[in-house]
């Protein structure tokens, strides 16, 4: 059996959550998945955690 891709070990993906993306921001993403070998769970998630620790550093201050 060959190993899941894009999750590490003892990391559970548990929710699905849906989104509505424009033609421009489908398209993005895509290149973005293309380019770094990523899958769109993996930009999707690195995006929201990047965001979440600029939050975190801003409230900080």
């Amino acid at each position: 059996m060959s190993p899941r891709i894009g999750n590490l070990p003892g990391d559970t993906m548990d929710a699905i959550t849906e989104i509505l993306l424009t033609r421009d921001d489908k398209a993005i993403l895509e290149h973005c998945c293309k380019v770094t070998g990523r899958t769109k769970t993996e930009i999707v998630c690195e995006s929201i955690n990047m965001i979440y620790e600029n939050l975190n550093k801003s409230d900080k201050k």
